[in-house]
């Protein structure tokens, strides 16, 4: 699956055909990983278990991913080849519907992220938004693996290639309800076309965001006002 690198500029605002972001999970053969990969990381690949996209400096014919292990202490980067890739997903194409389903219905109670989720996925439609969730309730949701726990954030990507304050507002709403209902912490990223932007930050009174790009972090004052 070569053709899955694209050169981008680290604009994940819109996704185009063939494009993998940040936050897509991505399925490929513990013998990818790089020599000094540690076993714990080579076990969770060889157990079928995806790597996570990061965002970093893309070298046209790899990808660099985070694999994750049982705790916050098992956290290894690597850079695969895209030939390795057998297939891949993106947040916003995780089935939601297996929230309703056994045994992740069952886990709403435990986990109050994913009962965030169920609820507020509903109202997310209504904003015609590319969104999907990341982090952990997004893996478990796209691999079935119980990583999410009940202090887990919810975390969310929202692609934005246009700023909208009404959808901005909305979300900001969102993410307060949810915390305030669930007592977790909603976790929105904007995708704009300066790169990642925390919805926090755009909501903070600071006057200028914090921007996570391929090549590092920096500040601005409008993340949209930035050519595609």
């Amino acid at each position: 699956m070569a053709g899955l690198i694209q050169a981008t500029g680290g604009n994940y605002s819109a996704r185009r055909p063939g494009m993998v972001c940040p936050h897509d999970l991505v399925w490929f053969d513990e013998a990818a990983l790089a020599a000094d990969a540690p076993a714990w990381a080579l076990a969770v690949v060889a157990a079928g278990e995806p790597g996570v996209v990061r965002r970093a400096a893309r070298h046209g014919i790899s990808l660099p991913v985070g694999i994750r292990g049982a705790d916050k202490r098992q956290r290894h980067g690597d850079q695969v080849a895209a030939k390795r890739v057998s297939s891949h997903l993106a947040p916003e194409a995780i089935d939601l519907d297996v929230l309703a389903r056994p045994p992740r219905s069952e886990r709403g109670g435990d986990v109050p992220a994913l009962a965030a989720l169920a609820d507020i996925r509903h109202r997310l439609k209504g904003l015609s938004i590319v969104w999907g969730p990341t982090g952990a309730v997004g893996y478990e949701l796209a691999t079935g693996r119980a990583v999410a726990h009940r202090e887990s954030d919810l975390d969310l990507v929202v692609r934005l290639p246009e700023c909208c304050n009404d959808v901005l507002a909305a979300l900001c709403e969102m993410a307060a309800a949810a915390r305030q209902t669930y007592a977790i912490r909603c976790d929105i990223q904007l995708e704009t076309p300066a790169g990642g932007v925390a919805l926090a930050d755009w909501a903070g009174e600071a006057g200028q965001m914090m921007v996570k790009s391929d090549t590092g972090p920096y500040l601005t004052a409008n993340p949209w006002a930035v050519a595609a």
